[in-house]
């Protein structure tokens, strides 16, 4: 099974903390993600986005977060931001 990674983004900052605080500890919603264990899973991935008929953003070798990552992003009909993306462990130093 895929981890599924959640950053959440809010209109009213302080309204959403005391609600996400309470709920779960974590603000926002934007971008929604799947991370995979392959470059093949990516790969399929890819297939599946261009299937729904969605604009591919592609991104090779991106530094984010201390890792380097290959990513696809798209956007839903609701404007909200998908980000496939496989991390090969390449932590950066």
């Amino acid at each position: 099974m895929r981890p599924f990674h959640v950053h959440v983004s809010v209109d009213d900052i302080a309204q959403s903390i005391r609600f996400y605080s309470t709920l779960c500890a974590a603000p926002g919603v934007d971008p929604i993600g799947f991370q995979v264990d392959s470059a093949a899973e990516l790969a399929g991935l890819k297939v599946q986005l261009h299937a729904a008929d969605a604009a591919v953003l592609e991104e090779a070798g991106t530094s984010c977060c201390d890792a380097k990552s290959d990513k696809y992003w798209v956007t839903d009909p609701s404007g909200i931001d998908w980000r496939t993306f496989h991390t090969p462990g390449c932590i950066l130093t």
